[in-house]
């Protein structure tokens, strides 16, 4: 589970805090403190041992729990899973920019707050208009008019977001966060977050600064003259 969190975007975990031959509260536990972003549900059934098990997790912030066959239908395990994936720096952004986020049409704007949620599904424009169901032309049009960057450097500024999420927490490694998000090289993500926002890796490692770095990315955003598209990285698909 460490390994996966190091090494893949991971939404959320379900955990079984009931059957300890699987995994124990102290791994759960560790997993939480090493990974402080990524939401953890438990999704176990009624049993003594499970119920003990919440009440010893309870003070380290698990307050949701999935109980089987009560809590798990599809539409609920959704809701709960959709629920606990939201990004607090993401959606401070977002609140943000919500002035510009309101002059974009109804099907342009949903796209964008999930490509907030989930950088890791949008490798370039094409991705994002593809969910808008627009063109790439009526994409750019669009974010011109609302006074936004670029829809790329939008895109760019999602997924540079995201890490400076993974750089904070122990448990990630900048090799770990570059290999995430598609960059070629730890060079290259140092010098587009240290060009764009101002920062390097081990700054935000050090001593991140969270009200900063959101103020910086929407000060990127706000502006509809940015650095040229095509001195921007591309990320390759997986």
């Amino acid at each position: 589970m460490t390994e996966m969190a190091r090494t893949r975007f991971i939404d959320s975990v379900l955990v079984d805090p009931g059957s300890p031959s699987m995994i124990s509260v102290s791994d759960v536990v560790a997993f939480l403190h090493a990974f402080p972003s990524t939401p953890v549900i438990p999704y176990t059934s009624m049993s003594a041992a499970a119920m003990k098990a919440i009440g010893e997790l309870a003070p380290h912030g698990i307050a949701q729990v999935l109980i089987h066959r009560i809590d798990d239908s599809p539409s609920r395990l959704l809701d709960a899973l959709r629920a606990r994936q939201a990004d607090p720096l993401a959606r401070a952004v977002l609140v943000r920019l919500g002035p510009q986020l309101a002059q974009l049409s109804g099907r342009v704007r949903p796209a964008v707050e999930r490509l907030f949620r989930e950088p890791h599904a949008f490798f370039g424009v094409a991705d994002l208009a593809d969910t808008a169901a627009v063109n790439v032309r009526t994409l750019y049009r669009q974010f011109e008019a609302a006074g936004l960057a670029s829809p790329r450097m939008v895109v760019l500024c999602a997924r540079m977001l995201r890490g400076y999420l993974w750089l904070r927490e122990p448990a990630h490694a900048s090799s770990d966060v570059v290999h995430k998000l598609g960059f070629s090289s730890r060079q290259q993500f140092s010098r587009v977050l240290s060009r764009f926002t101002g920062v390097t890796p081990r700054e935000v490692q050090r001593r991140p600064d969270d009200d900063g770095f959101v103020g910086r990315v929407v000060a990127l955003l706000s502006t509809s003259a940015p650095a040229a598209d095509a001195d921007l990285p591309r990320f390759p698909r997986e």
